[in-house]
């Protein structure tokens, strides 16, 4: 019971008469989310239809696209799996992007979808700022 007391007497002083307990706490709770926005990085992802062929991906743009990072991600049905790849090579002739993947080709074939990473950014640039704006 005492100790009750003493709680609400040291509550009633420091956090109600005096914002300074207050303005501390959410000081050190912003700069713990601007820190730690600034460390989570985040990828971004361009989506294409194409068709695969064995080992081989072609996917129908107007102008050459820019591979980030050494890997595609495509799909059939994004909700049953998404398979990653290392890209072999990578050329554009005629309107076509054509890649080769690295490793064994899974049971895909056909139409599928493609995502590329075409850069990556910060979660603090993703809500502040104008990353990933189309």
């Amino acid at each position: 019971m005492q100790g009750k007391r003493r709680f609400e007497r040291w509550y009633m002083k420091y956090m109600v008469k005096s914002p300074v307990l207050f303005c501390v706490y959410l000081g050190v709770f912003f700069g713990v989310f601007l820190i730690a926005s600034s460390v989570v990085t985040l990828e971004e992802r361009q989506t294409y239809e194409a068709k695969i062929n064995g080992e081989e991906i072609e996917i129908v743009c107007g102008e050459a696209l820019e591979l980030f990072d050494n890997r595609v991600y495509f799909y059939e049905d994004r909700n049953r799996e998404v398979f990653s790849f290392a890209v072999k090579e990578a050329a554009y002739s005629d309107g076509v992007m054509r890649i080769l993947l690295c490793g064994g080709q899974k049971e895909v074939s056909g139409t599928i979808t493609v995502e590329i990473v075409s850069g990556e950014h910060t979660l603090f640039q993703r809500i502040f700022g104008k990353a990933g704006a189309a």
